[in-house]
């Protein structure tokens, strides 16, 4: 019995800038060539919703946010998104 090979995956984390400036997004100028090859390529996320401090440390532990020790302001609801994404009406 062989063993299948598992899938290469890379996670590409970004942190401060907008999607919304990239010309995959439809901007108007290539401000960020190889980000827009590797999307094109892959999978995009345009409903995202996410604080950079409390979302980072849930991607990299898989614990919800609510579960670990950095602060937030925002409280998670019982269907499991923040009330910032919630309210924000981006799900």
């Amino acid at each position: 019995m062989t063993c299948p090979t598992a899938p290469h995956i890379v996670f590409v984390m970004t942190d401060q800038f907008r999607a919304d400036f990239t010309a995959g997004e439809g901007f108007g100028l290539d401000t960020m060539p190889f980000l827009d090859s590797l999307a094109a390529g892959g999978m995009r996320f345009r409903r995202a919703c996410g604080t950079t401090g409390t979302s980072s440390t849930s991607t990299w532990t898989g614990r919800r946010s609510c579960t670990t020790s950095r602060r937030t302001r925002w409280s998670c609801t019982t269907a499991g998104t923040t009330r910032a994404c919630a309210t924000s009406g981006r799900i």
